[in-house]
């Protein structure tokens, strides 16, 4: 399970702001732009793997257990890819001259700490206290006293507890900033800090309760909503269960809600919350936010795109007539659309139209990377549908 997590976490690079610019709006930057249409495709082919996993397992195609990891994996990766389409916006936003952040924007704030605590530990596979050890929990431990006892001392400069090999000791560092937080339970930074350290040293169900708690003392921190939104998805995926979102939290995206729907104009904000509403699995509510800005910009593909691919999702993979209606609007926008070729090919399988699976889902392959697991997963199809055809010929 651990492997699953952390291959799920090899993609974050750097994580940031959700979706504030259409990819539309970045075709002034070419490899910027190629950038955000990758993501864009890979973001759109999680969820239409999330809801074909839900519907395999609703016909019972897969093992309860497996369909569960499979799913618990699937949406961590692909709040991975949300955050990396999110950095692509930031940088064009940031050349934007005088305007103030908005509580919305601070949201982004956190993507640079997350990578710095988590997603570079794991690529780099470099020891964390070497490479950051100007902040987090040693910024956090240096000034309250060195810790001595066993094989550990501590450093002359700043108490830092360290090992008989001279290395920094992270576990007594956390526990030692655990510790001073049960002593000062109203200190959120604190506790915000010591939620992304565990996150850090994957003791995610601890990192979740930590965020909540500092929430609930940090409520215009909306920085914590992506923070608890990682840890308790990699907790699930974990446990092979559901995790009901801490209150604190509910209560931060319902105030986030109610400056989204004070500016109703603001475009950005209806995209900001219909990720957010992903992150706390409120995948209703997320619809209602992409509508609101199809509303406002019926022409936006992406927008549209991301709409019925999260329609897919809340119905569990059935061909429903809102699903057809979604990715028909897509259609309308963009007859080429993978995802509109992808819908059709899932169609022509489920109604096992096997020649037009081949038709469909063929050329859809070839440009898919052969080790992705959506690769896997359509090839797979395409076999079948060959198999099939071969049988009545």
């Amino acid at each position: 399970m651990s492997g699953l997590i952390i291959a799920g976490l090899l993609i974050a690079a750097i994580l940031a702001w959700i979706v504030t610019k259409p990819l539309t709006a970045l075709s002034g930057q070419s490899a910027n732009s190629e950038t955000q249409v990758a993501l864009a495709q890979r973001r759109q082919s999680l969820e239409q793997q999330i809801g074909a996993t839900q519907l395999d397992r609703k016909r019972g195609d897969l093992d309860p257990k497996f369909a569960d990891d499979e799913q618990a994996r699937l949406e961590l990766e692909l709040l991975q890819v949300l955050e990396l389409i999110d950095q692509g916006s930031v940088n064009d936003q940031a050349e934007v001259a005088g305007r103030a952040p908005s509580a919305l924007q601070r949201l982004a704030l956190f993507g640079l700490i997350s990578i710095v605590a988590g997603g570079l530990y794991y690529q780099h596979q470099q020891p964390w206290w070497q490479a950051h050890q100007d902040g987090l929990i040693v910024q956090a431990t240096t000034a309250i006293g060195p810790m001595g006892g066993g094989a550990m001392g501590s450093s002359a400069s700043g108490g830092l507890p360290m090992l008989a090999d001279g290395t920094p000791d992270i576990g007594a560092m956390v526990k030692r900033l655990a510790t001073r937080l049960e002593q000062s339970p109203d200190d959120g930074a604190g506790w915000k800090r010591l939620g992304r350290s565990y996150f850090v040293l994957e003791r995610y169900a601890e990192s979740t309760s930590a965020y909540a708690k500092a929430a609930a003392i940090l409520s215009d921190d909306f920085t914590l909503i992506q923070g608890y939104a990682m840890s308790r998805m990699a907790t699930i995926s974990a446990v092979g269960s559901d995790i009901a979102v801490a209150d604190s939290i509910e209560q931060m995206v319902a105030s986030l809600h109610q400056q989204v729907m004070a500016n109703p104009e603001d475009i950005d904000g209806y995209r900001a919350m219909a990720s957010v509403y992903i992150m706390v699995s409120r995948r209703d509510l997320a619809g209602d936010m992409y509508e609101q800005v199809l509303a406002r910009q019926p022409k936006d593909v992406s927008i549209a795109v991301m709409a019925a691919s999260n329609r897919f999702i809340v119905d569990k993979g059935e061909l429903t007539a809102q699903v057809g209606a979604a990715y028909e609007r897509v259609a309308a926008l963009d007859p080429a659309d993978q995802s509109v070729i992808w819908y059709r090919g899932y169609v022509a399988y489920q109604n096992k139209q096997w020649q037009q699976v081949l038709n469909y889902w063929q050329p859809l392959l070839e440009g898919l990377p052969t080790d992705a697991n959506d690769s896997r997963r359509i090839r797979e199809a395409v076999e079948e549908a060959r198999q099939q055809l071969a049988r009545t010929s």
